[in-house]
């Protein structure tokens, strides 16, 4: 079984982080509870998109000109993200966009 649901938040009291979110310790939590079998817990997204995400939502906030500043002041920053993903290639889990959760059924 594939499963995956959005998630938004910084970790905090960890590992008993499972009853506000879709963190990966509610889905080790509740997968035990089920009698499910984690196979994989892969992070979608990474800091650096998250960062990229962030910037592209202020450029797009007030009027033309306002954008138009925006956009010519963070793209060296938007491009140096590009390449740091590019180059890191981080998938980190605290701060990511949700989780693809692999799951299976013991025999």
């Amino acid at each position: 079984m594939l499963l995956t649901a959005p998630f938004r938040a910084l970790y905090h009291q960890e590992p008993y982080f499972y009853s506000s979110g879709f963190s990966r310790y509610w889905y080790q939590y509740h997968a035990h509870r089920c009698g499910l079998l984690i196979e994989a817990i892969e992070p979608n997204g990474s800091y650096f998109s998250d960062i990229a995400q962030e910037l592209v939502r202020i450029i797009r906030i007030g009027p033309l000109w306002q954008s138009v500043c925006a956009g010519v002041l963070t793209f060296p920053l938007l491009l140096y993200l590009y390449v740091l993903q590019r180059w890191f290639k981080l998938r980190t889990p605290e701060s990511c966009w949700g989780y693809h959760v692999y799951l299976s059924k013991p025999v």
